[in-house]
């Protein structure tokens, strides 16, 4: 959870928190106190999570990341070249086949670009 989804979820939550607490506890304040030093906790518990995780596992997850996204744009490329017949009007042109086969050359060209 980041810093912003805890802040959201006190706000949406917030009361129903707190008036769980005071069920529970009996006293207003205290269950007030109660569900902020909670909030505070998961923040500081989250931070010093991202602090303790070793910057080449952050950018090994970054890479993973990077590769999936590129992987799915290749995927995406080869599937519309499979499918080009079917993209394209049955009364097209040969201009427009080859306006098309650029187009997918030119994507193909920037996603592997992507490094």
């Amino acid at each position: 959870m980041t810093p912003l989804v805890l802040e959201q979820l006190y706000r949406e939550d917030g009361g129903r928190i707190v008036a769980s607490l005071i069920r529970l506890i009996g006293d207003f304040d205290l269950a007030e106190e109660a569900a902020q030093e909670a909030l505070s906790g998961a923040h500081q518990g989250l931070v010093s999570k991202i602090l303790r995780t070793p910057l080449h596992k952050l950018v090994d997850d970054v890479q993973d990341s990077c590769v999936s996204v590129r992987r799915d744009r290749a995927e995406f490329l080869a599937e519309l070249r499979d499918r080009e017949f079917q993209v394209l009007p049955a009364n097209a042109g040969v201009g427009s086949r080859r306006h098309l086969s650029s187009v997918l050359h030119a994507l193909s060209a920037l996603t592997k670009n992507l490094h």
